[in-house]
């Protein structure tokens, strides 16, 4: 038996702000119909994927996934600095 033949696959990256860049690369796809019939992504992809595989293909759905993204804050690294500038 052979696999389905898929004509639009969305490939998400990884790489912890992208996650904001892809919604708004969703969201101008979603604004010209164009819809995945496949969605991959690794790391922060793939919880963007995840968040799209699981929604209807519109443009709400892009503004919704950019909204998660702006309240995510980044937490320091070990031995990174500290968000207050002080040396750690």
């Amino acid at each position: 038996m052979r696999p389905p033949a898929y004509r639009t696959a969305f490939v998400l990256s990884g790489g912890a702000s992208l996650g904001a860049v892809q919604a708004g690369m969703l969201s101008a796809l979603y604004e010209r119909g164009i819809a995945p019939d496949v969605v991959v992504g690794t790391s922060v992809g793939a919880i963007s994927g995840a968040f799209v595989a699981s929604r209807r293909a519109v443009p709400d759905t892009a503004d919704e996934l950019a909204e998660i993204w702006r309240s995510v804050r980044r937490r320091r690294r070990v031995g990174g600095p500290r968000p207050d500038g002080r040396a750690a």
